[in-house]
Parts: structure tokens; C-alpha cells; sequence
């Protein structure tokens, strides 16, 4: 009997630790198999998508994720969590292998440029938010100087 928790494996590194921990209670031989590609990619991807389906994901939405992904995965290959794993790289037309691990086996990155944009996925979420903060408060100075230039001007 075989089992998929299917999902994006952006939860935190504890919760899918259990997950994998309480299915290997259950006898079962535990695999992660990832996809990866460019978050500029996925965002660009999902847009297509929206047009021809009108399902819409948030931007914030798909970036957070992919940073989440990034973050868990490299920490689950870290501690060996599955038995077997892959992560793939979808970006071009044929998926190329990043990483891997065999049952008994150790964790191997066989790109390591890939993998590496694999890890910097991770940071973007906080880069993006830090980015988001600063034209949150751009527009709020210049919304302050416009209101107070308003202000001024009615007083004559």
C-alpha cells in the first residue's frame, strides 16, 4: 500500500519532521520529491496561467512560498529526514536533477549553480517584504508632503 501527502512542503521544517516521522512508524518508506525553478519564473508562470484559467495566486503568495520551500527543504535534506529525495530543477523544457538521495544513502547535489539558487531562494521572502516596507513608507512621505503642502496652501 503506498501513500502521497501532497502539497507545496512549505510548512515548517517540525511539522513535516512528524509527518515523515509517523508514516515511517507506519512502515512506509519515506521519499520527498521537490520541483524547483526561478520565483521571477513561478510568478510569470502563474500569471499565464490566470489568464487562461482566472485562478489568480497573490504574488506575495507564491514568492512567500518559494522561500518557504527553499528553507524546509534544505533543512529536511540537511537531517536526512527522507529515505529517498529528489529536487528538480523545472526551468528548462526537460527537468534537470539538482539533488538527490538513495535510500541508505547520503544527500548528493549534482548542480551545485542550481542548487545554490535553490538555498538564495530562501532570502527572497524577507528581501521582497523589506522592499515592500520601504515603498510603503515612500508613499506615505510623499502622501505626508502632498497633505501637508495642501494644508499650507489653504491657510493663504
Amino acid at each position: 500500500m503506498n501513500y502521497v501527502l501532497d502539497g507545496t512542503g512549505d510548512s515548517d521544517i517540525g511539522k513535516l519532521a512528524g509527518k515523515v516521522s509517523d508514516a515511517k512508524k507506519a512502515g512506509y518508506l519515506t521519499e520527498g520529491k521537490y520541483a524547483t525553478v526561478g520565483t521571477d519564473e513561478a510568478v510569470r508562470r502563474a500569471q499565464a496561467r490566470a489568464a487562461k484559467t482566472g485562478r489568480h495566486v497573490p504574488e506575495t503568495t507564491i514568492r512567500e512560498t518559494h522561500a518557504a520551500v527553499s528553507d524546509t527543504y534544505s533543512k529536511a535534506a540537511k537531517m536526512g529526514l527522507f529515505d529517498k529525495t529528489e529536487l528538480w530543477d523545472t526551468t528548462g523544457k526537460t527537468p534537470a536533477l539538482v539533488a538527490h538521495k538513495e535510500p541508505g544513502g547520503k544527500f548528493e547535489v549534482k548542480d551545485t549553480a542550481a542548487w545554490q539558487r535553490f538555498l538564495d531562494k530562501g532570502n527572497e521572502s524577507a528581501k521582497g517584504r523589506a522592499a515592500e516596507a520601504l515603498q510603503g513608507a515612500e508613499s506615505a512621505r510623499v502622501a505626508k508632503q502632498a497633505a501637508d503642502k495642501a494644508l499650507r496652501g489653504g491657510r493663504r
